[in-house]
């Protein structure tokens, strides 16, 4: 862009317009061009690129959004789009050209466009699953043993996960199981058809795009021998508070679909069902899953699970082993993927 040039010669009145564009010299602005780039976002090229206030008004986003009227939606731009940012003030230089004869009216403020942060937003997630459950137990008395094997684990679990950021989340969950027990091959069980609920918190944080790892508290029903007998075996359930670390990995992506891996490690806190008490018994699990993102506001994901379970007692030694397949259903609230 050439320098304005501005006429300092002639009458009084031809002075002091010169020296009042000089004062205005400072608001002549360039644009400058900026190519979007994966995982960009209209406030973080906003923040990036021309600092000071992102959102309101005066913000730098409004003044991005005055400077590209072809953005319809403030909270999507495309890959290789190419955005108009203001650049440094055009030099303002004396001449003896005439100054104007008039000046062009003033051009009309861009209307106020209010912009939410695209990276809050929250997220429901329904999950139906199936699990195969076996479970082997030592009575600590009698030394007698037992393993049970599962007719059926069918569950659903709904959770509600709120993004306060682009990197960090929490999230509320609740699930139901339907577990159904085969007796041992000797003897019969008892109470061989529980259903199964937990509840829970936890908080992620995300450093990027493919990592993720966080904690969080379950207060879930497991299932529990009260007592082995050579006739006779007897399942409870009961609810124990555990403390849940986990890691997720992202290794692949292709188009809509990601590849990812997970882990998760839990501690079981002792606990006193009135009969008999639980011990401190930890737990370990993982998962190889399937997104796609199906659309802005839809994700799916599949993933195939192990995870397995100290459960002693005072009564009795216990383990419990779980292979699974779980769907998940992720929908945005307030936002889009």
């Amino acid at each position: 862009m050439s320098p304005i040039r501005i006429n300092l010669g002639g009458n009084r009145i031809h002075k002091r317009f010169a020296v009042a564009i000089l004062l205005c010299g400072s608001l002549c602005v360039e644009a400058a061009e900026y190519l979007v780039r994966k995982g960009d976002t209209l406030s973080e090229i906003a923040a990036r690129q021309l600092g000071g206030p992102i959102y309101g008004e005066k913000g730098a986003i409004h003044r991005i959004l005055a400077l590209n009227p072809s953005i319809t939606d403030p909270n999507r731009v495309s890959i290789g789009q190419k955005l108009a940012l203001e650049a440094e003030p055009a030099p303002v230089l004396a001449t003896t050209e005439a100054p104007p004869a008039s000046r062009a009216p003033a051009a009309e403020a861009p209307p106020v466009v209010e912009v939410r942060d695209p990276n809050v937003y929250g997220i429901i997630t329904v999950s139906p699953n199936f699990e195969s459950t076996a479970i082997s137990a030592t009575d600590n008395t009698s030394a007698a043993t037992a393993k049970l094997l599962s007719k059926s684990n069918a569950g659903v679990s709904l959770s509600y996960a709120q993004r306060w950021s682009q990197s960090f989340e929490t999230e509320f969950f609740f699930g139901l199981k339907w577990l159904k027990m085969a007796a041992p091959q000797s003897g019969s069980l008892l109470n061989d058809s529980p259903t199964l609920s937990s509840y829970g918190v936890r908080a992620c944080v995300s450093p990027n795009q493919a990592f993720h790892y966080g904690a969080g508290v379950t207060f879930e029903q497991a299932p529990f021998l009260k007592g082995v007998s050579v006739t006779e075996v007897t399942l409870d359930a009961l609810t124990v508070p555990t403390l849940h670390a986990f890691a997720g990995y992202d290794f692949l992506a292709r188009g809509p679909f990601t590849l990812g891996v997970s882990a998760d490690a839990g501690l079981g806190l002792p606990t006193d069902s009135g009969t008999y008490q639980t011990k401190t018994n930890p737990s370990y699990g993982g998962d190889v899953h399937v997104r796609q993102d199906i659309s802005h506001s839809l994700q799916a994901e599949i993933g195939l699970g192990a995870r397995v379970k100290n459960e002693d007692t005072n009564l009795v030694k216990q383990s419990e082993t779980d292979y699974g397949i779980a769907l998940k259903l992720r929908m945005p609230i307030g936002g889009s993927f």
